[in-house]
């Protein structure tokens, strides 16, 4: 099963949220995100958390519309986009997407990016997805559908990463070893639409720029 998580960051394409929302099985919408579905009349399947961040109007409509809630208390000790991941994973997930992950609270953004890593750890395909950026965690092989002249970035997310192989990238390595801190993997460039990455020991978080974007260094 493939849910949709939608949470409540930054959502700049409404065309792109519902192209998601069309290729997948459930939709998880997390507190205020309902901002994001409402305007283009997309109902999730359900709506998790506090609701310390929703509008009245938007409350108003998901009464209306009789969709299911999953109400957490305020005081609590993880975030309502974890507690709607578990719900997820508790309803089969195999695939999860997470939209609207990323705003101007670096501190949610950061939260939300390793929650990737909780997807992981229970065996879930998590990525991250706007109409820009792609980011998933890889420890393994993988032959992802990405585009030649796209940049990506990996980023050590353990201590130390090893075997790290990358093929069919404008600077390509061969089972190198990548230490958490390094800068060695920020901005590669994608060189052929096959392209391959290998990882033999660790865990690195990809992150795809989905349009040319200026670097900072």
């Amino acid at each position: 099963m493939r849910i949709l998580v939608v949470t409540n960051g930054d959502v700049d394409d409404l065309a792109y949220l519902e192209e998601q929302a069309n290729v997948h099985d459930m939709i998880i919408c997390v507190d205020g995100a309902v901002r994001h579905l409402r305007p283009i009349g997309i109902t999730p399947s359900i709506l998790a958390g506090d609701l310390d961040s929703i509008s009245a109007e938007d409350l108003q409509w998901v009464e209306e519309h009789h969709i299911p809630l999953l109400r957490y208390e305020t005081r609590k000790d993880y975030t309502d986009t974890e507690l709607a991941l578990l719900h997820a994973i508790e309803k089969g997930a195999r695939h999860v997407t997470m939209t609207g992950a990323i705003g101007s609270r670096i501190d949610h953004t950061l939260g939300n990016i390793f929650l990737l890593k909780l997807l992981w750890n229970r065996q879930v395909e998590g990525t991250i997805e706007s109409e820009t950026v792609e980011m998933r965690i890889i420890g393994k092989e993988v032959n992802p559908s990405w585009r030649s002249g796209e940049t990506v970035s990996f980023i050590p997310i353990s201590n130390m990463v090893t075997g790290l192989t990358l093929l069919g990238f404008e600077y390509p390595l061969n089972r190198a070893t990548i230490h958490l801190g390094s800068s060695r993997c920020i901005s590669n460039v994608i060189a052929s639409d096959c392209p391959v990455i290998r990882v033999e020991k660790g865990l690195l978080l990809a992150i795809r720029n989905k349009r040319k974007e200026q670097s900072l260094g």
